[in-house]
């Protein structure tokens, strides 16, 4: 009817308003899907209502099928379909109390599905790339970095599905704090179609042949893998006001506690204090006999040293800087700052070791602050765990290693996940919320919207439970990533359309006298076969999606599964529950309206007396 069908359309794009009130990523990522969605199924209940009539008749009226066609076996088919579908429905709607049981101890069942399904952000997906981070000790020479990348390059091309490789030395990822002792190998392994093994089955090999060359941090992963700037899947912050020394110490018990947990690989902090550096110490007061001031000093090592731009010289419309400096022979060891000589105030020519100190130590590369305290990223590549879990291994392992005052947080893709959900949890309720006033709109009433939207709940029994399952056969990303939660805000909106079909005629048989549970036993299998084709051509539309059609499926298939079990779960038990619960509440509202009517009845009695009385 055209009221079920502006009921079931309107439900569904109310489910994407909240999108406007998401902001962050999921906001951006969200906006343009929710619009297309809702303006999508505004235009086809514009078509089914104006177009698909026109069409259907001038259609011809259908021949006659001859007995053993396929229509005859399908409709014979259907008819037994239905006629089961009356004796279960009979069951249910008189042994209501156990309906509603299994309905408890199925929602019982989604919840524990939930729970052990692991978190993540974004699921992994094979871009046929492996990407290859290394850093050798700090201070180490340009010459060395180059070994390792000729070495690494190597190892890749060992593996038989390498096509090519683009290397790097100096890599410094989104950060760019690039350094002559790190680099990077980008190894290209092909599409996934001409090949056995996933970029997930060769990135724990390639890691462990990369292990046996020493003298350097490797970690290797997907380079679309992570969201945060250390391309790495898991990245923690440790936080404190203590001293560098004293927080480096920290940092490294617990990625020494993360890596012996077994499932977290690649482990690495940002903090390295062992960067050497010469530090030159002036002798002020003799500095000061000779009639050197610490300004000359400086400038001085800075020049021949460090190098300085001195002017620009101009050839054919380039322009090319002039920097002066030492030759490289001539500066290679801390012996060359003592060679040095600086011009007094006099103008006598003073050597610059009868005016400095020479002494070698150590140093951070660099000194990290988040919310005005010292810290240190935690970072490191993840093995059959997920995210989620991961952030709770990690704080658990917080909790007993770091001492008081020291914080561990989120950050990069975990901080991601953390906004994502409670965005989620948020746009979800609001689509629950619109759900039910557009539908208690378009009702009439507060009560009957209820039996609509139990479908709800039943859909996410499906939903969990289907992407539990998967994850048990080892299928990856089958856990409550973005992707999975898009799946199940679409199936809110999707799902209550077998309801309205349900309730939407059980109220049309309510106007012709018939009790509720006459009503339903009535609508409920005529409408079994819309509720059966509209769910049925859901789910047939994500089965590519589901199954791994096409580049990137891997990402798609988390919704997919999600959106088409939630489906059938939803048919299944709306086909026997969402009656029951109809009836009872339709018996519910009668024996309120009757109570209320025998109220208002008495009341209206006892005015004549009371009036009587007062006269």
């Amino acid at each position: 009817s055209t009221f079920a069908a502006a009921a079931a359309t309107f439900s569904v794009a109310a489910v994407f308003i909240p999108v406007v009130f998401a902001d962050g990523f999921v906001g951006a990522f969200l906006g343009e899907f929710g619009f297309t969605v809702a303006s999508a199924v505004i235009l086809s209940l514009l078509v089914a209502l104006t177009l698909t009539p026109m069409l259907a008749a001038r259609m011809p009226p259908p021949k006659p099928r001859e007995p053993g066609s396929i229509y005859d076996r399908l409709e014979t088919w259907f008819r037994g379909l239905e006629t089961g579908y009356r004796r279960a429905l009979d069951i249910a709607l008189e042994q209501r109390l156990a309906t509603m049981a299994v309905a408890v101890l199925s929602l019982v069942a989604a919840w524990g599905f939930g729970r052990n399904l692991g978190g993540e952000f974004f699921p992994p997906s094979d871009n046929g790339l492996v990407f290859i981070q290394f850093e050798a000790p700090a201070g180490s020479s340009l010459e060395h970095t180059l070994k390792l990348l000729r070495a690494n390059e190597e190892i890749g091309f060992s593996i038989p599905e390498t096509l090519g490789a683009f290397a790097e030395v100096g890599y410094g990822g989104s950060s760019n704090q690039g350094s002559p002792n790190k680099g990077a190998v980008n190894l290209n392994v092909g599409s996934s179609k001409n090949r056995d093994r996933s970029t997930h089955e060769l990135i724990p090999i390639i890691r462990e042949k990369l292990a046996q060359i020493p003298g350097q941090t490797v970690r290797v992963g997907d380079p679309f893998g992570s969201m945060s700037s250390s391309n790495a899947e898991f990245e923690m912050v440790l936080r404190g006001n203590l001293a560098l020394e004293e927080l480096d110490r920290h940092a490294s018990a617990l990625a020494a506690e993360l890596e012996r947990d077994g499932r977290f690989v690649d482990v690495d902090t940002d903090l390295d204090l062992g960067l050497p550096e010469l530090r030159v110490v002036p002798d002020r007061e003799k500095a000061a006999q000779l009639g050197v001031d610490a300004a000359t000093l400086a400038q001085v090592v800075q020049v021949m040293i460090g190098g300085l731009d001195v002017g620009v010289y101009k050839e054919d419309g380039k322009r090319y800087d002039i920097r002066m400096k030492l030759e490289k022979a001539d500066r290679r060891s801390p012996a060359a700052i003592a060679d040095l000589f600086v011009r007094a105030r006099d103008g006598k020519i003073v050597e610059l070791r009868n005016l400095v100190e020479l002494k070698p130590g150590a140093a951070a590369s660099s000194i990290s602050r988040t919310d005005r305290q010292r810290s240190v990223t935690v970072t490191a590549n993840l093995e059959g765990i997920s995210l989620g879990e991961a952030v709770d291994v990690a704080a658990a392992l917080a909790a007993r290693v770091l001492p008081e005052g020291v914080s561990l947080s989120d950050t990069g893709e975990s901080e991601f996940m953390r906004e994502s959900f409670s965005q989620f949890g948020l746009m979800l309720f609001l689509a629950i919320l619109a759900i039910y006033m557009v539908l208690a709109s378009q009702f009439e009433s507060f009560l009957l919207p209820l039996s609509v939207m139990l479908a709800l709940p039943f859909s996410m029994v499906g939903a969990l439970g289907g992407l539990w399952v998967m994850s048990q056969f080892g299928i990856p990303g089958m856990t409550l990533n973005l992707f999975s939660l898009i799946g199940m805000i679409l199936l809110a909106g999707l799902v209550t359309k077998n309801s309205i079909l349900l309730v939407d005629y059980a109220n049309q048989l309510r106007g012709e006298g018939l009790s509720p549970l006459e009503a339903m036993r009535r609508a409920a299998p005529v409408r079994m076969r819309p509720v059966l084709m509209t769910a049925f051509s859901m789910i047939f539309g994500v089965l590519p999606a589901a199954i791994g059609v096409g580049p990137g499926s891997e990402s798609r298939a988390p919704m997919a599964i999600a959106t088409a079990s939630g489906m059938f779960s939803s048919m299944v038990l709306t086909l026997l529950i969402v009656p029951v619960f109809y009836v009872e509440l339709e018996v519910f509202s009668d024996r309120v309206r009757g109570w209320l009517g025998r109220s208002s009845k008495r009341a209206a009695e006892d005015l004549p007396a009371e009036a009587a009385h007062t006269r």
